[in-house]
């Protein structure tokens, strides 16, 4: 008989997670993303959730990717709250006009990206795909271009005209742009900005110690590559190296960063190799723009 109760009591306590948690559809997120799009972005363009969770049991928000295919090609990753649907922007980790961004650069730049892939073929690098591919039965960790990232200063004055234009000519805006201030990038006591985003464009590199038996490079050794490519125009770029183990932890130590620009004639400028620890204390470029003006 208590066995009898205790499955019934295992039944109801089954059956109210199933209604509270099993109710939910990734398609119920599809109005207010499209509704925080256009209002925020002026974004009509097609998209779908490709990614979300449900961890309801948890009390954890839907940590959720979304793929965009206008105006640009981009997959952003939101939090949106598990009870309104609301986004929330602070806890999500990418910025949609960043990311447009990021996806008009990678259309309008085919050489640059053509580089990138032949700098991770060259020194045995962790590939990224071009090409969103969902992973049968589990999540997927890395989306397309995850190793380009954006950051600018002038971010609402850009803002302000994609929302009316739709569009982002990069070729007209890179040698215009300088890279924001991490001071100013601090949200509430945290740090709003890593060692990937020094510069307005930013290259991501990941050596992997545990699959690769080739010497680690140092990321300036990585702007030679660049610089016999051509590909580069005017602007402002940083290359982060990170080296890791699959298995292991390996620490910081053997990371390397370097903030650069190249001019109009297409000469390379070191302006920064910071160490770790020093990427939200100190605007490099700043520093090296006001010594500029001075000289």
């Amino acid at each position: 008989m208590k066995s009898i109760k205790r499955l019934i009591q295992v039944i109801l306590a089954s059956t109210s997670i199933l209604i509270l948690s099993g109710c939910f559809s990734k398609d119920d997120l599809n109005q207010p993303i499209q509704e925080y799009l256009e209002t925020n972005y002026g974004i009509q363009g097609e998209f779908s959730v490709i990614q979300t969770s449900n961890n309801w049991f948890e009390g954890i928000d839907h940590q959720t990717y979304i793929e965009m295919k206008k105006p640009y090609r981009a997959y952003p990753y939101l939090m949106i709250d598990r009870d309104t649907l609301k986004i929330l922007e602070k806890e999500s980790r990418d910025d949609i006009y960043l990311s447009q961004f990021k996806g008009a650069y990678i259309e309008q730049h085919p050489k640059v990206v053509q580089v990138v892939e032949q700098i991770i073929t060259k020194y045995g690098l962790v590939k990224y795909p071009n090409e969103y591919a969902p992973v049968r039965n589990a999540p997927v960790s890395i989306f397309p271009y995850d190793n380009i990232e954006i950051g600018v200063a002038n971010y609402q004055e850009l803002l302000d005209d994609f929302k009316t234009t739709q569009k982002i000519d990069t070729a007209k805006l890179l040698p215009t742009l300088i890279p924001s201030d991490p001071r100013n990038n601090i949200p509430d006591g945290e740090h709003g900005r890593f060692a990937t985003e020094l510069g307005v464009v930013n290259f991501y590199f990941e050596f992997d110690i545990n699959e690769n038996k080739h010497p680690i490079p140092n990321a300036k050794e990585l702007i030679e590559d660049f610089q016999k490519s051509e590909v580069l125009a005017k602007g402002i770029y940083s290359i982060y190296m990170l080296v890791d183990d699959s298995k292991h932890f390996v620490g910081w130590e053997h990371n390397s960063v370097v903030l650069f620009e190249v001019d109009e004639n297409g000469e390379y400028t070191i302006i920064a190799t910071p160490k770790y620890g020093d990427f939200w204390d100190t605007y490099f470029y700043g520093d090296f723009a006001a010594k500029k003006n001075i000289e």
